[in-house]
C-alpha cells in the first residue's frame, strides 16, 4: 500500500495528492498519517527520500534575462573592489595631509601669537625686556615630501 503510492508519486500519477515529491504527499496519497510514515515506518521513509534524491531531475536552464543580471552583478562587484582598493591606498595619504596642515596650523596659531604679544609689549612700552620673556619656537623642518607625500598631494590636497 505505502509502495504503491511511492511509485505513483514518482510516475506522476497520483490519485489522492498534490503530486510533490515530499513526505505530506505520501503520506496523503497512503490515507495515513505524516507521523506513522516518520515515526513507524522510517524504512520506507528513508527509501522514499532515497528514490526522490536519485531521480534525474534537468537543472532549470537559465535565461537570459538572469544571466544579464549576472553578469550586471559581476561587473559591479568589480568596480566595487577597485573603488575600495583605490580608496586603501589614498586614506593613508590623505592621513598624513591632514597630519601636516594641523602642524602647520598649529605653528600659525602660534606665531600669531607671537605676533600679537610682541606687538602689545611694543604698544605698552616695554620694548626688547619684554620681547626677551616671550617664548620663541625653532622651526619644525616638517614638510609634504619629508612624510612621503607626493607634490601634487601637498599642492592641490587630492592625487
Amino acid at each position: 500500500m505505502i509502495t504503491e503510492a511511492m511509485v505513483r508519486l514518482l510516475v506522476g500519477a497520483p490519485l489522492r495528492s498534490d503530486g510533490q515529491l515530499t513526505i505530506k504527499s505520501l503520506a496523503k496519497e497512503t490515507d495515513l498519517r505524516r507521523n506513522k510514515l516518520t515515526h513507524k515506518h522510517t524504512g520506507l521513509k528513508d527509501l522514499f527520500y532515497a528514490l526522490v534524491n536519485t531521480q534525474q531531475i534537468p537543472p532549470r536552464p537559465i535565461t537570459d534575462k538572469e544571466r544579464e543580471a549576472s553578469d550586471k552583478q559581476k561587473k559591479d562587484l568589480i568596480r566595487v573592489r577597485a573603488e575600495r582598493e583605490s580608496l586603501r591606498i589614498k586614506t593613508p595619504q590623505m592621513a598624513r595631509v591632514i597630519h601636516v596642515l594641523e602642524v602647520e596650523n598649529h605653528n600659525l596659531r602660534e606665531s600669531a601669537e607671537r605676533t600679537v604679544s610682541s606687538a602689545s609689549c611694543a604698544v605698552a612700552g616695554r620694548g626688547s625686556s619684554c620681547l626677551s620673556r616671550c617664548r620663541v619656537l625653532p622651526p619644525t623642518g616638517l614638510s609634504a615630501t619629508s612624510l612621503g607625500i607626493p607634490h601634487a598631494v601637498a599642492q592641490n590636497g587630492m592625487p
